[in-house]
């Protein structure tokens, strides 16, 4: 009895952990107008805000695809000129396009680059209900690619660039078979490798202060990898 109490317990904490860490309901989703947050941002707050505007205020395509497993992605295309280099932009962990990308849009569009912004698999308008720290979001990336080779042609260059999460997506997405009109990755603020990430993200739970929950929490790829289905937990990029 004991032991079935205990096998129980591991799988409780195993979904808290997953639940929290991972799990990302369309009910549960990040919406532009999230709140600013975190005294790092207050100086900026304004400008994030006058930024994201700006970008939300464009005109753009709607673009859906179907990503290598079946899972549909979506993005949103925006035009400056026929023939021009495309930059394809990634957000961070559950966080919204326009809060992380509009920056990096709006310099695009000041180049004169043709822009698609995503949102990640199991963000905004994208399917999905497990974050996997950029374990299957490059392979996502892949997919984009291949997408924009057959809309606009294997001889338009591509950049790829990412914050965050989105960071760590297109440096692992490089040490994918990338085609040549790849031309440049710029990638912001990325962690080392998902594992590292969820680490720190296990590591400022609150309950990590019960060393027994704790020591359940570090189980983070097993439950991962039963409740999401997540495997090649110790990718790192290239």
């Amino acid at each position: 009895m004991f032991i079935l109490f205990l096998i129980l317990l591991v799988l409780m904490a195993a979904w808290y952990c997953y639940k929290i860490a991972f799990f990302a309901p369309e009910s549960k989703r990040v919406s532009a107008d999230r709140p600013i947050t975190g005294e790092q941002y207050l100086a900026v707050a304004d400008d994030i805000r006058r930024v994201t505007g700006i970008m939300a205020g464009y005109t753009y395509e709607e673009v859906t695809i179907q990503s290598y497993d079946g899972s549909k992605l979506f993005g949103r295309y925006y035009h400056m000129a026929d023939g021009a280099p495309v930059e394809l932009l990634f957000h961070g962990y559950r966080s919204h396009p326009y809060r992380d990308c509009s920056g990096g849009h709006a310099l695009a569009r000041k180049m004169g680059f043709n822009t698609l912004v995503v949102d990640q698999r199991s963000h905004g308008r994208s399917g999905g209900h497990t974050i996997t720290f950029g374990i299957l979001e490059r392979q996502d990336c892949l997919s984009w690619v291949r997408y924009i080779n057959g809309r606009f042609g294997s001889e338009t260059p591509v950049i790829l660039c990412g914050l965050s999460m989105g960071a760590a997506t297109v440096l692992m997405a490089s040490g994918l078979k990338l085609p040549n009109n790849v031309a440049a990755i710029m990638a912001d603020s990325p962690y080392s490798a998902p594992a590292d990430c969820t680490r720190n993200r296990r590591n400022r739970l609150t309950l990590t202060n019960n060393s027994f929950v704790h020591n359940v929490l570090k189980t983070k790829k097993s439950c991962a990898f039963f409740f999401g289905h997540l495997s090649d937990w110790n990718t790192r990029p290239p």
